[in-house]
């Protein structure tokens, strides 16, 4: 299902599905721990007060020293500011950091904070800072798959997510690139309570429901045949929506087996106003591990290391994972 190629659906899937794909996670307790401040970098926009103070909101709240400090156009500002030429990127963005983390392999996360360019034009494509920054090393990795994207009238290149349906947590060394995600929002105070947020979470759960909202005017598709891996390097197309809805249906199966309570919303409006949706290991791993492409115009909203239910989630084996986020 090649969903990253419809910008269309994007609040869509970072609404209802990011924190889905952990569900399919093996039964392995032994590799869940918290995840270290140390594996993470802030990357802020030195001449952005927004960015800047939004930085060093999360670098207090989480106990993150390790911050980079950018100088590059506020797209705290306007909506102008906030797409990027490429050689704009690759000064400004791109090689402060590769420089900053040939020095410290320790890091897995990055956090991009609001005052950070959201885009980059190409010829024909518009790939987001966030995610050319998750496959900054690609170019390099031995069995790297570069695909070529046409569809929704994006003409590009991304790479299949070595990160992709993984059973285990992420590490940079292991699987290369990183999981980036942004502290960002309407307001300043918008992206500061992303984090609030995440962390009154992990200090206290609420009870909800999982909430699946499917269209049935475009077709429930055959859900035993999804989720389907890329078998190919040449995308011509963009998935029907009908797999995307057959993926939801999937999905409400699996929660009434594990005895998840969840709603699968059938009706042609969309339902609105629900919260308290499911979460697994962090809400980074839990994204990129449901998204086929890196390098390409994925943007992930929220706290990376944001993992409520570490300490009271079991994880059995799965029946079959998920695959959808941006």
């Amino acid at each position: 299902m090649l969903m990253e190629t419809l910008r269309k659906r994007f609040v869509v899937l970072l609404s209802l599905v990011g924190f889905l794909p952990s569900l399919a996670w093996a039964d392995n307790r032994s590799t869940l721990q918290k995840r270290n401040p140390a594996q993470v970098l802030i990357v802020f926009n030195a001449d952005s007060p927004v960015s800047k103070a939004i930085a060093m909101d999360y670098a207090g709240k989480r106990h993150v020293r390790n911050l980079l400090s950018l100088h590059c156009q506020d797209s705290a500002l306007s909506t102008t500011n906030e797409t990027m030429t490429p050689a704009a990127y690759s000064q400004a963005i791109e090689n402060p950091v590769r420089r900053y983390l040939a020095a410290r392999t320790n890091i897995d996360f990055i956090v991009l904070t609001k005052g950070i360019p959201i885009r980059v034009k190409s010829s024909s494509a518009f790939p987001s800072v966030d995610s050319s920054l998750a496959a900054l090393d690609y170019t390099n990795l031995p069995g790297a798959v570069k695909i070529s994207i046409n569809g929704d009238g994006a003409m590009g290149y991304a790479f299949s997510n070595r990160y992709w349906n993984a059973s285990e947590p992420f590490s940079h060394s292991r699987f290369g690139g990183y999981l980036v995600t942004r502290l960002d929002g309407y307001t300043e105070a918008d992206a500061k309570a992303l984090v609030g947020r995440a962390l009154a979470a992990e200090r206290g759960l609420a009870k909800g429901k999982v909430l699946l909202d499917v269209q049935p005017s475009f077709g429930l598709g055959d859900k035993e045949i999804q989720p389907a891996p890329i078998t190919v390097t040449n995308i011509s197309k963009e998935s029907p929506w009908s797999e995307w809805n057959a993926d939801l249906c999937g999905a409400h199966d699996i929660l009434v087996k594990r005895r998840i309570a969840d709603e699968l919303d059938l009706s042609e409006t969309f339902v609105g106003g629900r919260s308290n949706l499911f979460s697994g290991y962090t809400m980074a791993e839990s994204f990129y591990a449901a998204s086929h492409f890196i390098g390409w115009e994925d943007v992930v909203i929220g706290d990376p290391l944001c993992c409520p239910y570490l300490a009271v989630m079991s994880l059995p084996r799965p029946v079959r994972r998920l695959d959808r986020a941006p």
